[in-house]
């Protein structure tokens, strides 16, 4: 359900602002559910919260310990701010969950767990981006812009420089994670102007489709456009054009490629990759005793044995495809 609390002296949103304000919070905690869940390796869900309309005052006063800031700045398609905003220790869990760690009960996110999370909310970001602009059917871009773990009492006069009314839109969810037993809660603070900016952004879309030019034709008249069509003629191949010709490619034969070998792939989990120092032995898909591949490009053209030359690494060719099918290739 979502409510406006008006405060003294400030505008109040319709119910049809916050049906559309519930959509737009609707697709940011989804996809912090879908980030975290990824992760974790863990279920994620979020239940939204209700939608509130305070003051910049108010909610500070609510938030006296430290937070987890994050600054979405969206600058293609819309313009402004939106704060995702969490308890330090939620941030905390959030990270440690994110790295499949035991939850510590720590109060202080470290320097991995902050960098966990501006990768969570980076993901995050991109993924709202994209939602929004397929739901709404126009461009909207935007990155994070500012993370920091801070008091908000501290952020006093940039908060106010953002929120020049001193109003606050304020959405949330709890982030229901499976085997934790209680939720983590995400706030979602942003301007009435912004939200004003956002209901624009998505009715204009369906008001571009019905301000589309009527006609204006009588009942029963033709009112289809005589375009004169000519029917495209493609010439026929030759045995020799489908058979493709690698003659006139002399002005190439200079064209630098980059070159490489591949050893072999393998896939890690990010817990994995986080854990990785020196000594640390990481096992390929390919035997010892399989060729390795040679690459132009990024395509494989042939494959061989890796050789020392003069205190060098070399690979000696055993298998390689034909002249032609090398030319394709690159």
């Amino acid at each position: 359900m979502l409510v406006s609390e008006k405060p003294e002296g400030k505008v109040e949103l319709t119910e049809s602002d916050l049906s559309v304000l519930g959509n737009v919070l609707n697709i940011v905690f989804s996809a912090l559910g879908k980030i975290v869940s990824a992760f974790s390796e863990k279920e994620a869900e979020s239940s939204l919260l209700p939608s509130v309309v305070s003051t910049l005052e108010e909610y500070r006063g609510e938030k006296t310990e430290s937070v987890i800031l994050a600054q979405l700045s969206c600058t293609t398609g819309l313009s402004g701010n939106v704060f995702l905003v969490l308890q330090e220790a939620d941030g905390v869990k959030l990270a440690e969950l994110a790295q499949q760690q035991e939850l510590s009960g720590n109060a202080s996110v470290d320097e991995m767990g902050q960098d966990v999370l501006k990768e969570i909310f980076n993901q995050v970001s991109g993924e709202v981006m994209s939602n929004i602009t397929a739901s709404a059917g126009r461009e909207a871009g935007g990155s994070i812009a500012q993370f920091k773990i801070t008091k908000l009492e501290d952020e006093a006069e940039s908060l106010s420089a953002l929120f020049a009314d001193g109003t606050v839109v304020r959405g949330g969810a709890d982030l229901n994670i499976s085997d934790v037993s209680a939720p983590i809660q995400v706030d979602c603070i942003t301007s009435t102007d912004f939200v004003s900016q956002v209901v624009s952004f998505f009715g204009g879309t369906q008001s571009d489709k019905e301000m589309e030019p009527q006609s204006t034709a009588e009942p029963g008249e033709n009112i289809e456009e005589k375009i004169p069509v000519e029917s495209v003629h493609f010439d026929s191949l030759s045995a020799e054009d489908k058979q493709g010709n690698i003659k006139n490619i002399d002005l190439l034969l200079d064209v630098p490629l980059k070159a490489s070998i591949e050893l072999g792939r393998t896939d890690l989990t990010i817990q994995e990759i986080l854990n990785l120092g020196g000594g640390s032995v990481v096992e390929l898909d390919k035997l010892a005793s399989e060729p390795i591949d040679f690459l132009v490009n990024g395509k494989i053209i042939a494959q061989g044995e890796v050789v020392v030359i003069d205190d060098k690494f070399g690979v000696r060719i055993t298998n390689i495809v034909s002249p032609r099918e090398r030319l394709e290739s690159v």
